[in-house]
């Protein structure tokens, strides 16, 4: 039931940048292309971005012994994109939802809807932080010799970080 309703949520988040307001007909093919185009082009262009800050800064760090510092750093814009990313998404998707009444009319527990809305978030919240820590694990073990130690490490930040963004999210949109 939960993946379900994941997959719903991902579903009318993904239709809300098709779709036109309820006077108009949907977009075409070609919209559909450009939009997949344009998406692409951001993705490149946040990767290009990330990945010459982390240059910029990482050879410096990694001469002054200052490894954890960098990982900081990163973790710091990752929560801070997180952030700023999910807000207005959250927002909507979980204290204006249009659909909180067809939804709680059904047999379905309170629990499980607040639960696919909030993992449909942390999706997003992935997404986003990829866009940074992608460009600066690449950039980093370009420069740096890759041990075990540090990419468990690096991957359990990655795992953990948008549990971060998603909590102070929440309680931002809460207040």
């Amino acid at each position: 039931m939960l993946m379900a309703l994941i997959k719903a949520n991902l579903a009318a988040l993904m239709s809300s940048l098709f779709q036109g307001s309820k006077n108009k007909k949907n977009r075409g093919l070609a919209f559909k292309v450009l939009i997949g185009i344009l998406v692409l082009y951001l993705i490149g262009t946040f990767f290009f971005m990330f990945g010459g800050l982390f240059y910029s800064i990482c050879v410096p760090m990694i001469s002054a012994n200052l490894q954890w510092l960098y990982f900081a750093l990163a973790a710091i814009v990752a929560t801070a994109l997180c952030f700023i990313g999910s807000v207005f998404t959250a927002k909507t998707m979980l204290f204006e939802a249009k659909d909180n009444d067809l939804l709680l009319s059904m047999p379905i527990p309170p629990g499980k809807i607040l639960a696919s809305r909030m993992l449909t978030l942390l999706l997003m919240n992935y997404f986003f932080e990829l866009l940074v820590m992608g460009p600066a694990g690449f950039v980093f073990y370009t420069f740096s010799p890759a041990d075990f130690t540090g990419i468990l490490f690096f991957v359990i930040g990655f795992l953990f970080l948008p549990f971060m963004a998603l909590s102070i999210t929440c309680i931002w949109m809460a207040t």
